[in-house]
């Protein structure tokens, strides 16, 4: 499965990232050592619930692509 970010200016292979959430902002961390933003959210709540949704969509082998949802687009 492929990571979009929300502005769609990054596309990164899920298996060569660690995704992480540290208050309302999701980034990833690539193999090579790069640190990228992807998702930024006005409440954790929205953050949390975009990091499961992620995380759903790759356990259920959904989606090939998971572009994290803009702020709007996310409900708690």
């Amino acid at each position: 499965m492929r990571i979009v970010s929300q502005d769609g200016c990054y596309d990164i292979p899920y298996d060569q990232a660690v995704l992480n959430r540290i208050g309302t902002t999701i980034s990833a961390k690539t193999n090579t050592g790069d640190l990228i933003l992807l998702a930024q959210y006005h409440k954790e709540e929205k953050a949390i619930k975009a990091m499961e949704m992620c995380a759903g969509k790759y356990e259920a082998w959904e989606v090939t692509v998971f572009k994290f949802p803009k702020d709007s687009e996310v409900e708690v």
